[in-house]
Parts: structure tokens; sequence; C-alpha cells
């Protein structure tokens, strides 16, 4: 029993890892708020595509790599999830850098539901009363912001709609975390270093400058991107999904904290009763699955 419960415990750990770092980014974006978010995101994917080799390589998953470069399939695959995570860096970078770290918190809160409507569309699968419930909650939480304020709140829609169906299409797809990733960034790559040199001769660029410091705080972007992948890739391998799905639930509370604690961003009655719904959607969403799942382990025994 000793060695299944270490395993375990390693697992809750690393993918405990995983989250808290994907939930303090904000602190990290807000120290290179200065720099645009598209050079952000183009420093991002330069400096994922120079060092994840190195970690693939040290984690003796050569023979991986080697298998998507082989399959044409898998490329155009990734190009498309490649584009998907784009678009989410980009938005979430954004918002962060423009004093939106709520709208990401509350986007990152949505995302779980999001993938439940991505089974029904895509996978036919039926959804039990009980998720309605949650996924209907969501919805009036959601609605009741665009009414209030009159605008689609679009940063914590594009979040979990970008970043759900990038999972989605992953999971399709037979490559391992950091393989894809990597083929991810490296398809990116050139687009993004096209991108930069126009910045270069059009505004100029924090790349091209002299402010090291800050050009140093950009390298990082890279093992901000790789950490906790490899991280939550291990705990997967070590903890059941159910586990991971309430575990996932701290990244965009951190973030939460952030913003209104730390950032001081505005947190009225409109968010206060959005986020309030969306909360309780998912705490029906979480109940239900954990009730369901004791009640199919139950019965599994007496049906053998």
């Amino acid at each position: 029993m000793e060695p299944d419960s270490d395993h375990t415990k390693q697992g809750i750990l690393y993918a405990t890892g995983a989250f808290t770092i994907w939930g303090l980014n904000p602190l990290y974006f807000k120290m290179v708020a200065e720099t645009s978010a598209s050079e952000i995101i183009v420093q991002r994917i330069v400096w994922t595509a120079v060092m994840l080799p190195v970690v693939i390589l040290l984690a003796k998953r050569m023979h991986l790599l080697r298998q998507v470069v082989r399959s044409p399939k898998l490329l155009a695959g990734l190009a498309l999830t490649g584009s998907l995570i784009a678009v989410n860096w980009m938005v979430f970078t954004w918002a962060v850098t423009h004093d939106q770290v709520l709208a990401t918190s509350m986007g990152y809160f949505i995302n779980p539901l999001f993938n439940v409507l991505l089974g029904i569309v895509f996978l036919r699968e039926r959804l039990r009363s009980g998720q309605w419930l949650a996924v209907g909650i969501a919805s009036v939480g959601v609605a009741y912001m665009i009414v209030q304020n009159g605008n689609v709140p679009w940063i914590a829609l594009v979040l979990p709609v970008s970043f759900g169906l990038y999972g989605f299409i992953r999971k399709l797809l037979p490559v391992d975390p950091m393989s894809g990733l990597l083929m991810e960034t490296v398809i990116l790559l050139p687009f993004a270093l096209g991108y930069l040199f126009w910045m270069e001769g059009s505004t100029g660029t924090v790349t091209f400058g002299d402010n090291w410091n800050l050009k140093a705080l950009l390298v990082v972007s890279g093992p901000m991107t790789i950490i906790p992948l490899c991280l939550f890739a291990a705990g997967t391998k070590r903890i059941p999904l159910s586990t991971i799905g309430i575990l996932q639930y701290l990244a965009p509370s951190l973030s939460f904290l952030l913003a209104v604690f730390v950032f001081g961003e505005a947190f009225q009655t409109v968010q206060l009763v959005s986020f309030g719904l969306i909360w309780l959607s998912l705490a029906v969403f979480t109940g239900e699955g954990l009730y369901t799942s004791r009640n199919s382990a139950i019965a599994a025994p007496s049906e053998a």
C-alpha cells in the first residue's frame, strides 16, 4: 500500500505545482507589462522552442519526437492546436497587461463547463440532470454580466473556448505533451520571428533595445511555459482525472485572489453575482461527478 500512497502523493504535489504556477502567472506578466503582449508571445514561442528540446533530450524522449516529425497528419493537427494556443496566450497576456486578471480567472472557471459542451457537440455525450443544472447556472451567470454591463465578456469566453478546443484536439492526437508543445512552437516560430522583425522596423521592440533586465525577464517565459507542463504531465500519470478535475480550480482561484487583493481590480455587485453563480455551478458539477463516481464504484463489485 505504501508505494501506491507515495505515488499518489507525488502526483498531487506535481499537479498542485503546475496549477499553482499557472495561477500565479499574472505576477510574471505584470513584471513584463511594459512590453507589448504580441512581443511577449513571440518571446514565449522562441524560448520554448529553444529550451524544450534540451528537456526532451534529458528525459530520453527523442524517439517520441521523431515519430511526430515523420507524420504529416500529426504535424497538420499540431499546426491547428498551435494556432489555438497562440490565441489563448495572446488573449491571456493582453488581459493581464491591461488589468483584466479577473476576466481571465472567470474564463478558466468556465473552462471545465465548456469542455462538457464540447463532449455534447463532438462526442454525442449525454449529460446527466446535475450536469445540465451546472451548465444552466453558469450560463445565467454569464448572461447576467452581459445584461448588466451591456457587452459580452469576450476575454472570459475566448480563453475557455480556445483552451478547450486546444485540449480537445490534442487528446485526439497521439502525441506526448512535450513533443506536441515543441512542434507547435516550432511551427509558429517562423511567423513569430517574422512578426518580431516587422515590429522592430515599425515601432521598435524590447528584444533589440538596451533594456537588458527586461530582456532577461522575457527569457523566463520559456521555463514559465515548460515547467508547469512537465509537472502537469507527471501529475496526470500518477493520480485519477477526477483529482485533476478538482485541483484545476486552484489556478483560477489564485488568479482571482491576485486580481482582487494584489492588483486591486474592481469587484462590484455585477462581478459578485456572476462569479457566485459560476462558483455555484462548479460546486454542483463537481459534487454531481463525485457522487456519480462513488455510486459507480459501489455498484461495480456487486455487478461482478
